[in-house]
């Protein structure tokens, strides 16, 4: 019996090697811009020199009511 010789089965082509997409977005880290606020340096505030306000001097007010001598007294 003739053996039927089978074609030789083709060798599957190698599929193309996905060459990898660099990505678009390549994060570059950017550098922080804030820079460092430096500690407020508390500059100690004075505390208030209380100038002591002097005593209000009562100058003694001259007594407006004068009786008058023309008035005679106890009628």
């Amino acid at each position: 019996t003739p053996t039927t010789t089978h074609p030789p089965v083709p060798t599957a082509t190698p599929l193309p090697t996905d060459t990898p997409i660099p990505p678009t977005n390549t994060d570059t880290p950017v550098p922080p811009t804030n820079t460092p606020i430096p500690p407020d340096t508390d500059t100690p505030v004075p505390p208030p020199t209380d100038t002591p306000i002097p005593p209000p001097t009562d100058t003694p007010v001259a007594p407006t009511l004068t009786s008058s001598p023309t008035l005679p007294v106890g009628g």
